[in-house]
């Protein structure tokens, strides 16, 4: 089989999604004598993990991204893409074309296409508009992660009479990664913190507030930080994109935050993202990866919506979200208030809609079984 997504290129969040995949469909691979190509970038999707070796057992190639536009298909019995953010093109009209050209290659082929927990949009071009649900007609089970995207299948007459859309969750959310305990970077942390995963998003400063950018979520975090009675510790959850804006954000408090700086080729990096929430009390995030992990572990938590996609998940979860450019101003502040006044109250309903999240995912496990 051929594994579909964004893997390879440097973001947890989408490598955490193929190594769950794996993990939790490793024993049925080898049931059926399947092994996994990956098309992905330059990076490997798996060495950041410590499950990383035993995985690589089941994968037969790493596959460059390019080389799907024209590989043969019969070589393969189904695409699966386990999860994350292909269909959209705020990001780049052109991968959201590339994923398209790709599934509706194969699934012409007659090769079964399985979509599964995926996020829909933004799709902000009349083309996107057109050709998304087009081409989605095409798959054999399309499972979306959130009730935005779930709605906007919906009303997509292309899929009006498809058999096998559904509801589903980011899996993520029942995630059994191996503890990491004893990576060297945890180490110096304090026992209990505020985890804040930021991205830089270019919403600030805007007309009437000429706050910079980073100075800005500095005073946010500093804020909660009081109210908490916690530390700050900033983690880089892409490191290439992310972790000069996290310094940036540590200068600009002056005092009070660390940032968990990890080396792209530091051993078991991934693994050691993951353990970093074991410390976490309170969790603000931009990436929506860093906002499921809080979920999995009934964390409080706030998003900071630079993309659809966070405020979607936070309203599923019943999470407070804010926009980038209000991460100071007194309504967001007002928020995290309300936040960690009732901590309590939020981590059980966190609970319950996780628990209810997770039967959805056990139900598309099963339908994937059953469509194969």
């Amino acid at each position: 089989m051929l594994l579909l997504g964004y893997f390879g290129a440097g973001n947890f969040g989408d490598d955490a999604l193929l190594a769950d995949w794996l993990i939790r469909h490793g024993a049925w691979l080898r049931s059926q004598g399947l092994q996994a190509d990956i098309l992905c970038g330059q990076s490997d999707p798996l060495g950041g993990f410590i499950e990383g070796p035993a995985l690589m057992k089941l994968v037969g190639r790493l596959v460059p991204k390019r080389t799907a536009l024209t590989m043969p298909t019969r070589d393969y019995r189904a695409v699966v893409a386990p999860g994350g953010s292909l269909l959209q093109d705020a990001s780049s009209l052109r991968s959201l074309l590339f994923y398209l050209w790709v599934i509706r290659r194969f699934a012409l082929s007659g090769v079964p296409v399985f979509l599964l927990h995926q996020g829909i949009g933004p799709l902000q071009s009349q083309l996107a508009k057109r050709l998304t649900p087009a081409v989605l007609r095409l798959v054999r089970l399309l499972s979306l992660r959130d009730r935005s995207s779930y709605e906007w299948a919906l009303h997509q007459p292309a899929l009006s009479k498809h058999p096998h859309v559904h509801l589903s969750c980011d899996p993520i959310l029942g995630a059994t990664f191996s503890p990491y305990p004893d990576c060297p970077g945890l180490a110096s942390l304090p026992a209990e913190y505020l985890l804040a995963m930021p991205r830089p998003t270019g919403d600030l400063p805007y007309p009437g507030d000429r706050t910079e950018e980073a100075a800005a979520l500095a005073q946010c975090l500093a804020y909660a930080a009081k109210l908490a009675g916690l530390p700050v510790v900033l983690l880089p959850l892409h490191h290439g994109q992310d972790e000069a804006f996290c310094q940036a954000v540590a200068r600009a408090r002056g005092e009070g935050m660390t940032v968990l700086a990890l080396a792209p080729d530091e051993a078991h990096r991934a693994s050691a993202v993951w353990q970093a929430f074991t410390g976490a009390r309170l969790v603000i995030s931009h990436r929506l990866h860093g906002l499921v992990a809080a979920a999995a572990r009934d964390l409080p938590a706030m998003g900071v919506a630079y993309d659809p996609k966070v405020s979607a998940f936070c309203d599923d979860m019943g999470y407070p979200w804010c926009y980038p450019a209000t991460v100071h101003e007194a309504q967001t502040l007002a928020k995290l208030d309300l936040l960690l006044d009732g901590r309590e109250a939020l981590q059980q309903d966190v609970h319950a809609r996780r628990l209810q999240a997770l039967k959805n995912l056990a139900f598309i496990e099963e339908q994937l079984r059953e469509l194969w």
